[in-house]
């Protein structure tokens, strides 16, 4: 598996900005710390074999849990920019009501991935932890990668929602400073 940089276009084709992501690391990908750009991201079937096939009750988000499934294998990251993804108004990633059901899906592969451990602490913790870092990432997502008028509510209520699972969340308290939010 290996996943490059992306020039991110708007709807003429123009690009905007650069993205280059991270390398690989699975505890930075279970709290959204990183994304690994699924646009840019070539896969060797004969190594992945049924990991590509999605679940069926993810709607927007199955590269998240293809991810999971895939983090024990070779997976390189380049620096190079490999393709273009257009964003705009109408894409899911600027449309904050989008944000509730891919923090659904996210939340729902955590638990399967976690599922193998359901009564051990150490696990239930980690894994709050890292539903935790889907909502703040939701939060960050529509308040600071994608504003728009109308947003400070789902970014009120995804930040409310990440600090009920992880209320010492150091991601949490930064984005409030960061939106200037009183603490």
């Amino acid at each position: 598996v290996i996943y490059g940089a992306q020039h991110m276009v708007d709807e003429q084709g123009e690009i905007r900005s650069q993205f280059y992501p991270a390398a690989f690391d699975i505890l930075n990908h279970l709290e959204c710390l990183l994304v690994p750009p699924f646009g840019s991201s070539f896969f060797r079937s004969s190594m992945v074999g049924d990991a590509l096939i999605p679940s069926i009750d993810l709607l927007y988000c199955a590269d998240f849990e293809l991810w999971l499934k895939l983090h024990h294998l070779p997976i390189a990251n380049t620096q190079k920019i490999l393709t273009r993804t257009r964003i705009s108004k109408n894409s899911i990633t600027c449309r904050p009501e989008s944000y509730e059901q891919m923090c659904k899906d996210k939340i729902s592969a955590i638990g399967r991935f976690f599922g193998k451990f359901p009564n051990d602490p150490f696990f239930i913790s980690l894994r709050r932890r890292c539903e935790a870092g889907v909502y703040l990432w939701a939060a960050e997502s529509v308040r600071f990668s994608f504003p728009a008028e109308g947003n400070e509510l789902f970014f009120l209520n995804f930040i409310k929602s990440g600090l009920e699972l992880h209320p010492e969340s150091p991601r949490a308290l930064f984005l409030m400073q960061k939106a200037g939010i009183q603490i």
